[in-house]
């Protein structure tokens, strides 16, 4: 596809495949590779002045930046991407920015600015599934700065949000469970939780659930 693109000088739609390339190269581990597919895709975007695309690239940059370990440019190419989408008046956008800082914040183990972060993404979600993720990440910040309580209530608060969306979900028990696959995440949030406070067998519950 991107060799019939460059043939017709489609700029944009080069971009868009770089992009995609740069997605599949990072889900498999090749960051380095991932990063060159990503900048040119930035340069397309950017020549072919697609603004919705200028952030994207930030934002794809920069979290491959975080997973490198490169976190000083992580947060350079991931506030410009936010600051366009900002400017935009792109909600949806803002919020995957702050999802991605979050990772970063998290990774450097900085929590206050992490919690920053998810309160301002749970307040820009227009959607359950983008207020769970928010609200587990709320709950992460909080414990790591010793507030377990105010933790406990954002994995519970998340896990019912989970729990509404799956009571949805079409077909029977298996899909159910498979739904459920990738957003264990706020009951070992709640694990953590109840195993710092000596509480373990409600923890053992929360294990034997997730």
């Amino acid at each position: 596809t991107l060799a019939i693109f460059e043939e017709v000088d489609d700029k944009f739609g080069i971009a868009n495949i770089q992009n995609n390339l740069g997605v599949i190269t990072k889900l498999q581990g090749r960051y380095e590779e991932a990063l060159e597919w990503f900048q040119k895709a930035l340069q397309g975007y950017e020549a072919a002045k697609a603004t919705p695309g200028i952030a994207r690239g930030f934002n794809n940059i920069g979290d491959v930046y975080r997973l490198l370990g490169r976190y000083d440019k992580a947060f350079e190419n991931l506030q410009k991407g936010f600051q366009i989408r900002e400017q935009s008046g792109d909600r949806g956008g803002m919020l995957l920015s702050l999802n991605y800082l979050g990772r970063l914040y998290e990774a450097q183990a900085k929590y206050a600015e992490m919690l920053d972060a998810g309160r301002r993404a749970a307040t820009l979600a227009d959607n359950r599934e983008d207020h769970w993720i928010a609200q587990d990440r709320i709950g992460r910040a909080l414990l790591a700065l010793g507030q377990p309580a105010e933790a406990r209530e954002n994995f519970l608060a998340a896990i019912a949000t989970i729990e509404s969306l799956r009571r949805e979900v079409a077909g029977g028990e298996q899909q159910q469970q498979s739904f459920l696959e990738n957003k264990l995440s706020p009951w070992l949030g709640m694990i953590d939780v109840l195993v710092a406070q000596g509480n373990y067998a409600e923890a053992l519950s929360f294990a034997e659930q997730s």
